[in-house]
């Protein structure tokens, strides 16, 4: 008995060092960033304004290096934008896709800086990193951004649900062939939003593997 303890003991002991080690060179996470105020969004009256400030500031961005990683703020805001744009109107909101696109948009411009200066044979490995790096938060930013409105259509799924029992138990059949009506456009808008999530991710991971392929061939 005293040495099936003893045995146990130096288990649980050899169990409790292996955690400890593991935790211990687990690398920590960086913190996510957080996400400006989106101002004008996609179909605002005066987003013109916003997308004509950015380019002027682009355009007196002289370092190269500062202007790739530009392109990771404007990522962010664009994300901003999308997350605005479904809290506010949904997956059919006017001017989603457009803000959508210009995240790809800027990744490219990205990978299209790293590529001009590694042409004239200077060192981008360290930029490179750091603009995965960065795209890799706002990729995982956007991510959270279409779970949480895929949770918030699930969440009004299961009340219309809930109201579709309560209407058949008062023998309400005017009021179940509505909310059923109802529950048929979450479903559609769900599916849309799974749809334009994948299409996103997509386009992002091919334009993440034109940056760490300049980190590849360093």
């Amino acid at each position: 008995m005293k040495l099936s303890l003893l045995i146990a003991g130096f288990l649980l002991v050899g169990l409790f060092g292996m955690a400890v080690a593991q935790n211990e060179t687990l690398p920590a996470k960086e913190p996510l960033p957080e996400l400006p105020n989106p101002g004008q969004k996609p179909g605002d009256f005066f987003y013109f304004l916003d997308q004509w400030t950015e380019a002027l500031g682009e355009f007196f961005t002289f370092n190269p290096e500062a202007k790739a990683l530009l392109q990771t703020e404007r990522a962010l805001e664009r994300i901003a934008e999308v997350k605005a744009l479904l809290e506010i109107k949904g997956v059919d909101a006017p001017g989603l896709d457009i803000a959508q696109k210009k995240i790809q948009a800027h990744m490219a411009r990205a990978a299209e800086i790293l590529k001009q200066e590694k042409a004239k044979g200077k060192e981008v490995a360290q930029l490179a990193q750091k603009l995965d790096d960065d795209f890799d938060a706002g990729q995982e930013l956007l991510k959270q951004t279409f779970k949480a409105e895929k949770a918030k259509l699930e969440a009004q799924k299961e009340a219309v649900k809930l109201q579709i029992l309560q209407a058949r138990q008062d023998g309400d059949l005017e009021k179940v062939s509505r909310l059923r009506a109802i529950l048929t456009e979450i479903e559609t808008q769900k599916e849309a939003l799974e749809q334009k999530w994948e299409a996103q991710e997509e386009s992002l991971e091919l334009e993440e593997e034109k940056l760490e392929a300049e980190l590849e061939d360093e």
